[in-house]
C-alpha cells in the first residue's frame, strides 16, 4: 500500500512523521554505541588503561589488576556449578540456624592468573558465623576460569555475593 499525500497538510504531517522516525532511529542507534562502548571499557583499580596500549603483548599493563574486563573471570561450570558446589559444601553456622540469621556477604574477591582465589576480603557482615563461611567457602573452592583480555590471562578484582537463606 502506498501513501500519496492528497494536500499541503497531508504533506507536513507526513513529513513531520518521517522526521520524528528517523530522529528516534538515530538516537537509539547512538545510545546503544555508547552503551555498548562503555560495557567492554578496560579499567584497572586505580587507573584507566588505553586498550590499544593492553593489546600489545609485551606491556607490563597485563600484570596490574584489573577490575573491567571483556571476559571476567568464572566459577567452574558457571551459576549452576556454583549452585552445586554449595549444595555440596555450604555448612550453615549453627549460631546462625538458632538465631534463623539469613543475609548476603559480599566479599572482594581477586583471580589470580592461574584461577587460583587470593585477597579475599568482606565488605559486610550479617553476623553469627555466616561471614566466616562464606570466605571459607571461596577460599576451600576450586580454581576459578581466570579473568582475560583479548585473550591474554589477567590478574582480576571484583565482589561476589554468598547468600545465605534458611527454608521454610
Amino acid at each position: 500500500m502506498i501513501l500519496t499525500p492528497k494536500g499541503k497538510q497531508e504533506k507536513k504531517r507526513l513529513l513531520a512523521l518521517f522526521s520524528t522516525l528517523l530522529l528516534v532511529g538515530f538516537l537509539t542507534l547512538t545510545f546503544s554505541y555508547a552503551r555498548e562502548k562503555k560495557k567492554f571499557k578496560i579499567k584497572e583499580t586505580t587507573e584507566d588503561i588505553d586498550s590499544s596500549k593492553v593489546r600489545n603483548s609485551n606491556d607490563p599493563s597485563y600484570d596490574k589488576t584489573f577490575t573491567k574486563v571483556p571476559s571476567p573471570a568464572a566459577f567452574p561450570g558457571g551459576t549452576d556449578g556454583w549452585k552445586k558446589y554449595l549444595e555440596a559444601n555450604l555448612k550453615y553456622p549453627p549460631g546462625a540456624l538458632s538465631k534463623k540469621t539469613e543475609g548476603d556477604v559480599t566479599l572482594q574477591i581477586i583471580v589470580e592468573k592461574d584461577g587460583s582465589v587470593s585477597e579475599v576480603r568482606a565488605l559486610n557482615d550479617p553476623g553469627n558465623g555466616l561471614l566466616q563461611e562464606a570466605i571459607r567457602l571461596i577460599k576451600e573452592g576450586p580454581k576459578w576460569e581466570p579473568a582475560n583480555i583479548y585473550g591474554r590471562v589477567v590478574r582480576y578484582r571484583f565482589q561476589h555475593v554468598v547468600a545465605f537463606k534458611l527454608g521454610s
